[in-house]
Formats: structure tokens, sequence, C-alpha cells
């Protein structure tokens, strides 16, 4: 499967073809029976949906680099000629576009909250085209994201402290809904489910549970990265003031 490449970077395209294998497993868990048939009918349900995408399938999808995986495991004839045809290719002006962070944060973030208006949310159930959108627009959404986040260094469009701030407003954002629906005295979304009875949950608890899923294992990811990334920040700033000064 490898035997164009060698090396460290055959070791690099097994690891995130193994990446990608994962990825589609658990997509396949997030969507599949039982929990996205949940999904359509508890909130909570749906929201342990959007947070495997978001939080797990997409970061994943945007550290394997789907297409760059698949231009090393081709043989390099092919591989040039296809890279030809992606660099003229007019939806890469689009993908050019879409892939710069303020766009990213903007899509990821308004995702996360116009699905969650009661009018649209309540849509969802009415329509299965907007039911199907939903889950496809979050891993979208989600990949943008954190192909941000996760750029190497060589191709990084913001620096460390940059990113950091690009993941710390947005948990500061995700957790804004996730503290309503927690905090809030009466369902939100006025749809009874049978499900969430069955499982033993009332509207309201389940739209309370749904609440914290989306406010603390978000902001728990979140919140961690921005960690991260503030001492990658403090890591780099110390390289630079140790570097030697010019003696001119």
């Amino acid at each position: 499967m490898v035997r164009f490449i060698s090396g460290s970077t055959g070791d690099r395209v097994i690891s995130r073809f193994v990446g990608f294998g994962l990825a589609l497993f658990i997509l396949g868990i997030a969507v599949g029976p039982p929990l996205g048939n949940l999904a359509g009918h508890m909130l909570s349900a749906h929201m342990a949906q959007h947070l495997i995408l978001m939080l797990v399938v997409a970061p994943m999808f945007a550290w394997a680099r789907p297409f760059s995986l698949a231009m090393a495991l081709i043989h390099p004839d092919a591989r040039g000629a296809l890279a030809a045809w992606d660099s003229t290719a007019p939806w890469r002006w689009l993908m050019r576009h879409i892939q710069r962070p303020a766009t990213a944060w903007l899509l990821f973030n308004g995702t996360l909250l116009i699905w969650h208006l009661p009018a649209i949310y309540r849509q969802t159930h009415a329509s299965p085209w907007l039911h199907v959108c939903m889950p496809l627009s979050f891993l979208i959404a989600g990949w943008l994201f954190w192909s941000v986040v996760l750029e190497t260094a060589a191709s990084r469009r913001l620096g460390p402290g940059r990113s950091m701030l690009f993941v710390l407003t947005t948990a500061m954002v995700s957790a804004v809904p996730g503290a309503l629906l927690a905090f809030a005295r009466q369902p939100i979304y006025g749809i009874s489910s049978d499900a969430s009875l069955r499982h033993g949950l009332t509207p309201l608890a389940d739209q309370q549970l749904a609440g914290l899923l989306m406010w603390i294992p978000m902001d728990l990811m979140l919140f961690g990265t921005a960690a991260f990334l503030f001492c990658a920040w403090l890591r780099e700033s110390g390289n630079t003031d140790n570097l030697p000064m010019d003696p001119s």
C-alpha cells in the first residue's frame, strides 16, 4: 500500500490511514443505530451525536487529511496529474475561502448556535432533509475548525497565541446555549418524546442533560486545547527570547 513512500514518511502515512479508518468507524457509531435513531427523538442523544461529530470525528479527519493521504498512496504519475487538476479545479477557489480561519470560526460557532434555535430545531423533526443536513453540517464545520487548529508548523496560518484565542473564544460561545439549556426551568423546544420517557427522563430532564453535555465536555476539550496552545505559545516566545542578538 505504501510501496511508493518509505521511512518516516511511510510511518506517518500509515498512522494517518489508521486514524482515518478509526474516524470512519466512530462516524458510523455516531450516525448509526442506536444513537442515530435516538438523536431524532431525544435532545440529549442529539447533543451526544453532535459532540462526537464535532469534537472526535472532525479533528480526526482534520489530522488524517484524507486528500493528502490519498495523494501519498497513489503512483507518482497519477499524483502529479491529480495535483495539476486540483490546482485549477473551480472548487479550489471555494475551499480556499471557507478554510480561512475567520470563516472556519464563524461556520463552527454559527452552526452550533443556529441549529439549536428552537424554531429551527423543531423544523428538523418535520423535515427529513434537514434532519440529514444537521449532522452533516456539524461534521463539515468541525472539520474546517480543527483544520485550522491542527495545522502543521510549515502551513500554519495562525501562531499559537492567535490559535489559542481562536479556540478560547469558541469555548466561550459554545458555553452560552449549553448553560441556557441546563438551567432552563421549562422545556424550550416544546417537543415531547416517548423515547426520553422510556429512558426515565422527562422532557425537561432530557433538555438539562443535553445542556450539560453541550456545556461541560465541549468546554473541557476546548479549554484543554487552548491551554495546550498557550503552553506552545510560551515555548515559542521563550525560544525567540533566547535567540542570540545581532552584534551589529
